[in-house]
């Protein structure tokens, strides 16, 4: 029997994970079936199970995705060697959130992960080592701002870390749940919050 490639194997996972997400989205996690995510991937159950033992763990690796993907664009816009104004590197991680909702409908799909992390501890794990990384990382970008004299030197940079943290994820739950989300007044809001 011919060996399969790794490019082949990783393509079908990838082809797996795409079709949960449709349908995660469309229908949410719960009433999305194993069967459903089949169909749409047009695959058979085996192929299915070779890759994940279940449910739960379609959601992690989606989950691991799109958490990459928002602290990826954290680090391009806070990581170190930057030294752009924190609002307008909180823009550059704005204008990320919005592409992939965009492209992957993000906000909708990481509300219905996040959902799950409630039940599901690997995810809480996730979800708290992604975004303490990306609190450290604001973090760092407002100590920065405070040493050049652009904050206030009383500036508690943890406590406006952790409320810059809330407001993107604020940011991710208005795009997801609200017909209008209305971004440019979102996004001045917290340039004003921050100045």
């Amino acid at each position: 029997m011919p060996r399969v490639s790794q490019a082949h194997l990783d393509a079908r996972r990838q082809q797996i994970l795409d079709a949960a997400r449709r349908c995660f989205v469309v229908d949410g996690f719960h009433a999305t079936s194993t069967r459903d995510i089949l169909r749409v991937a047009d695959l058979s159950a085996g192929a299915f199970y070779r890759y994940f033992d279940s449910k739960d763990a379609i959601v992690a690796a989606i989950a691991s995705e799109c958490l990459d993907q928002l602290t990826n664009g954290f680090d391009a816009a806070l990581g170190s060697g930057t030294e752009r104004p924190l609002d307008q590197a909180l823009d550059e991680v704005f204008d990320v959130v919005d592409r992939l909702h965009r492209t992957q409908d993000l906000s909708k799909l990481i509300v219905t992960v996040w959902a799950e992390s409630v039940r599901i501890p690997e995810l809480a794990r996730l979800f708290n080592e992604a975004f303490g990384r990306v609190r450290l990382l604001t973090q760092r970008a407002i100590e920065q701002q405070r040493d050049r004299g652009l904050l206030s030197p009383d500036t508690s940079s943890d406590g406006l870390a952790r409320v810059l943290v809330g407001a993107l994820q604020g940011y991710v739950i208005q795009n997801a749940l609200l017909d209008e989300p209305r971004a440019r007044e979102y996004r001045e809001s917290v340039h004003r919050l921050i100045s």
